[in-house]
Formats: structure tokens, sequence, C-alpha cells
């Protein structure tokens, strides 16, 4: 998925191939003069302790401390919602369910067809020619996993019927 992280960002202290340029989410740090009594008390008690000083913490196999990154712009968090969903609102090919909780991905062969939701105590399956499954690490793995997809002895003892084994969903 990085390189979708790296279209979507636009980093303003890392310039790298890891972080994005000109994304609609702007990411920055702390900078080290604005930090607050507290921030710096806690870094400098880590690296008293041994841990390694490290200036980008998404960095493959990064450990240690530094500068959270954050997607805000002027103390506000930028959702995801705000930079993709909200101006694509008004396209036909879009249906957004407000309060409503996604049970399950339908499958037709080896292919999503629609997504089975819950909403005003009632399930219904929506049916869709393109599903994007973005619940976030642990209920996208679930929906799968509820779907079918998965692990098949976890979806076996879970008496889920097995579309198709794969291994790494929800590890």
């Amino acid at each position: 998925v990085l390189p979708y992280y790296v279209k979507c960002e636009n980093d303003r202290d890392l310039m790298n191939p890891l972080h994005g340029a000109g994304g609609p989410v702007p990411v920055s740090r702390h900078k080290r003069e604005d930090w607050l009594l507290f921030q710096e008390a806690f870094y400098r008690s880590c690296v008293d302790r041994g841990f390694v000083e490290c200036s980008d913490l998404n960095a493959p196999g990064a450990t240690g401390v530094g500068p959270t990154p954050m997607n805000n712009l002027g103390g506000e968090r930028i959702r995801m919602a705000r930079v993709y969903l909200d101006v694509a609102r008004s396209r036909s090919n879009l249906t957004v369910c407000p309060d409503t909780t996604a049970r399950r991905v339908t499958l037709r062969e080896d292919r999503a067809s629609g997504v089975e939701i819950e909403r005003d105590g009632r399930r219904e399956v929506v049916e869709a020619g393109e599903v994007i499954l973005s619940a976030g690490a642990i209920a996208s793995a679930q929906l799968l996993m509820l779907s079918g997809v998965g692990p098949a002895e976890a979806l076996e003892k879970l008496e889920i019927p097995v579309v198709e084994h794969l291994p790494g969903v929800g590890t």
C-alpha cells in the first residue's frame, strides 16, 4: 500500500521515496523547538534509557523514539473522508450508507459483488460493480473472515464456510 500512502501525502518535513509531496493529506511533525515540556522530558528519558533517536518512525524497520507524524492542518485532523469522500459524494457510482454496519462482503465466484449491511435492525445485501474494503486494520480482516476469506482453520472453528483459504488475513 506504500504507493497509495505516498500519493495521498503532502509531507512537509521529509522528502524521500517513503513520503509524498503534493497529495491532499498534509503530514507534519511537531518541531523540536515547539515541544511542550513533557514531550521533551519523555523524549530525553527514552534516549537516556538507550532508545535510539529516529527521525522517521514510518521507515522500514524503524525503531526508537522520535516525532510522530500527524495529518492535521491548523490543529484540525484531516480525515480521509474530508479529502476523498466529500468531493465524490455526488457521483452516481458511490453509495454512502450512514448509521449502517457492514456484516460481510458478498462474493460471486472469486470477486466481491456487494456488501451485506445492517441498518434499522434489518439486514440487506447491496450489490455493487466494485467494492472497496476500507474498514481499518482490524475490521477489514474481520469482514473478510466473516465472508469466508481467511485462514481455513480459524474459519472452520467459527463455523464459517471457507470461500478462500488466505492464511495472512487477520495476522
